[in-house]
C-alpha cells in the first residue's frame, strides 16, 4: 500500500510556533496546508495533497480512510500544529450521498486531531471564500489565483484542493475574521458626503466610509444631510504578506441590489472592484440585457469587454429573471414622490440620455455633477440637457 503525499512550499525545517493546519476534506483527494505566523504575517511551511492509492474508483472506502488517517498523523507529527482548521460539512438536497461520504473523511480528520490533542475549528465555505476574495461564491480558479498572489507562491497551487486548504488556514489566521464575527448587513444614518466612489455615513458618533457603485451614487447625490439606509456587504482588501488587510463596506439602497451585486461577482474573473466599477446602470437594465443575451450592450459597462460580456451571459442568464422584473421605488408606491425623489429621477433620466448619445459613464457623471453643483432646480430632462449644452455668450 502506497501513500501519496505531494507538497509545495518552503523548507519544512521551521521552528513550531502557532502553526495552523488547514484541511480540505475529500476521499479521493484531501488538500492540506500548514502555515505559521512570522512577524504577524502568514508563512507557508508546507502545502500539498493526500490521494487514495491509484485513484481506483473501486477502492474500498475503508482503505481510503486508513490512508487518509495514516497520512494526517504523519503530517501532524512532522509539523506539530497548534490548531486544525477544516471546512464545515455542507449537504445539498440534490447530492445527499456526497455529504455522507464527506462525513466519513471529516470524521477521520477529527479523529487524527483528537489523538494529538489538537483543537479543531470549522468555517463555512462561503465565509472562507469571502474572507480571501471578498466573494462568497468565488470559483476554484479565483481561489487558486488569490492564494498564489497573497502568499507569493512561485506557481498557482495545484490541484484546487491545495488552494482550498491554504484558504481555510488563512481564514483562521486573519485576526480581522475572528470566530463569532458578525457582518454589518444594514446601516441607517445621516448622509454626510457623496464622493466619486464612496459615501460617508454618520451613524451615532461614528462616520463610516461605504463604497458604492455609480448607479447607487446617482440615487444618493441629492440626499445630503438626509437620513438614509444602506444594505451592506463586507470584504477584506490588501496584502496579508505586508501585514495590512483593510475591511471595506459596500452599500446599496435595497437588498435586491445587494443580492444582484453578489451574484454578479460569481462570474469568473469579475472581482469586487471590477463589479463596483461596472455597475453604472440600474440593476434592472443590466439584468434585462443579460436575459436578452445582449453582449454588445454589456460591453458599454466600464471594464467589460466582449469576452467578459459573453462570460456574464453564460453564467447569469438563467439567474436574473427576478432582477429584470424589478420595480423601481417610485413605481412601487402610490404616494406622490417627494421633490427630492423627483429631482433624482430627472437626473437619472438625464444621465441615461447622455450615455445614449455617446458620452462615457464617467463623462456623463461629471456633467451631471456640474449641473447639480450649480444649485439650480430642474423640472425636466430637457432643462438639464439645455444647462449642459448651452454655450456661454
Amino acid at each position: 500500500m502506497v501513500l501519496k503525499c505531494e507538497g509545495i512550499g518552503q523548507s519544512v525545517r521551521i521552528a513550531a510556533s502557532d502553526r495552523i493546519l488547514g484541511i480540505d476534506p475529500g476521499l479521493r483527494i484531501t488538500g492540506y496546508a500548514v502555515i505559521e505566523a512570522r512577524q504577524r504575517r502568514p508563512n507557508v511551511c508546507e502545502a500539498g495533497f493526500i490521494s487514495s492509492p491509484g485513484r481506483d474508483e473501486k477502492a474500498a472506502l475503508a482503505l481510503r480512510l486508513v490512508n487518509l488517517h495514516h497520512s494526517l498523523r504523519g503530517i501532524i507529527e512532522q509539523f506539530r500544529p497548534t490548531v486544525v482548521a477544516i471546512e464545515e460539512l455542507y449537504a445539498h438536497y440534490q447530492h445527499p450521498r456526497t455529504a455522507i461520504l464527506m462525513g466519513h473523511a471529516r470524521g477521520v480528520i477529527l479523529l487524527a486531531a483528537a489523538e494529538a490533542s489538537i483543537p479543531v475549528v470549522s468555517y463555512s465555505a462561503t465565509r472562507i471564500k469571502k474572507t480571501i476574495t471578498g466573494n462568497g461564491r468565488a470559483p476554484k480558479d479565483q481561489m487558486q489565483r488569490s492564494m498564489q498572489r497573497e502568499l507569493c507562491l512561485a506557481k498557482m497551487p495545484e490541484p484546487p484542493d491545495v488552494a482550498d486548504a491554504l484558504a481555510i488556514a488563512l481564514c483562521h489566521f486573519f485576526p480581522a475574521q475572528p470566530t463569532g464575527f458578525i457582518m454589518i448587513t444594514c446601516m441607517t444614518g445621516n448622509l454626510n458626503r457623496v464622493l466619486a466612489e464612496e459615501v460617508r455615513l454618520q451613524v451615532g458618533a461614528l462616520e463610516y466610509q461605504v463604497l458604492i457603485p455609480e448607479f447607487v451614487r446617482r440615487q444618493l447625490q441629492n440626499k445630503l444631510g438626509e437620513e438614509i439606509t444602506l444594505f451592506t456587504s463586507e470584504f477584506l482588501e490588501g496584502n496579508p504578506m505586508q501585514g495590512r488587510m483593510v475591511p471595506r463596506l459596500i452599500g446599496f439602497t435595497s437588498e435586491a441590489e445587494l443580492e444582484f451585486f453578489e451574484l454578479f461577482c460569481t462570474v469568473d474573473k469579475v472581482g469586487i472592484r471590477k463589479a463596483i466599477k461596472a455597475l453604472v446602470r440600474p440593476v434592472r437594465d443590466i439584468a434585462d440585457a443579460i436575459q436578452r443575451q445582449d453582449c454588445k450592450w454589456l460591453t458599454t459597462l466600464p471594464g467589460i469587454g466582449p469576452s467578459s460580456a459573453e462570460q456574464i451571459v453564460a453564467t447569469l442568464r438563467r439567474k436574473v429573471t427576478k432582477f429584470a422584473l424589478m420595480v423601481t421605488p417610485e413605481a412601487s408606491t402610490a404616494e406622490a414622490p417627494s421633490a427630492g425623489a423627483q429631482a433624482a429621477q430627472v437626473f437619472e433620466e438625464a444621465y441615461e440620455a447622455l450615455v445614449s448619445v455617446g458620452h462615457t459613464p464617467v463623462e456623463a457623471r461629471n456633467l451631471i455633477d456640474k449641473v447639480i453643483a450649480s444649485g439650480k432646480s430642474f423640472d425636466s430632462v430637457q432643462d438639464v440637457l439645455l444647462e449642459i449644452y448651452q454655450k456661454p455668450k
